[in-house]
């Protein structure tokens, strides 16, 4: 079974496959898991997968860093009658929105501000001039 197996991979299109033959990842944005990524030279999604794991890191060091200390600055915070569990949560996922949002521009710049990678046809080609 296995042997079948590697013969119809080996033989595949691989035009027309958009999983990752490394990893299997789709590249869809909340599909697979970014910490399966094998981070393969020669991966399909490597830098996607990358790119979601610095923001999640980055929100999450920012957001235990800086949204606690600020917390605990508040007299009223420290007052667990006066807060809702839906308030609570609220505030969360509003502080969390906003500190990955601001973290996945600023990683989104960076990656469109990097240069194209190109095939090494497609490099012949633009030397070329076609």
């Amino acid at each position: 079974m296995k042997l079948i197996y590697k013969i119809k991979r080996l033989f595949r299109n691989r035009r027309y496959d958009v999983y990752c033959p490394y990893c299997t990842s789709c590249g869809e944005t909340g599909c697979c898991s970014p910490t399966s990524c094998l981070n393969h030279p020669k991966g399909f999604y490597c830098e996607t997968n990358q790119d979601a794991l610095k923001v999640s890191y980055w929100t999450l060091n920012e957001f235990w860093n800086d949204y606690f200390k600020e917390q605990s600055k508040k007299e009223d915070y420290n007052l667990p009658h006066l807060w809702t569990k839906k308030q609570i949560l609220k505030e969360v996922e509003e502080a969390l929105s906003k500190i990955h949002h601001k973290h996945y521009d600023e990683q989104y710049d960076y990656r469109m501000s990097t240069p194209e990678k190109l095939t090494l046809i497609e490099k012949i080609k633009k030397i070329l001039g076609y």
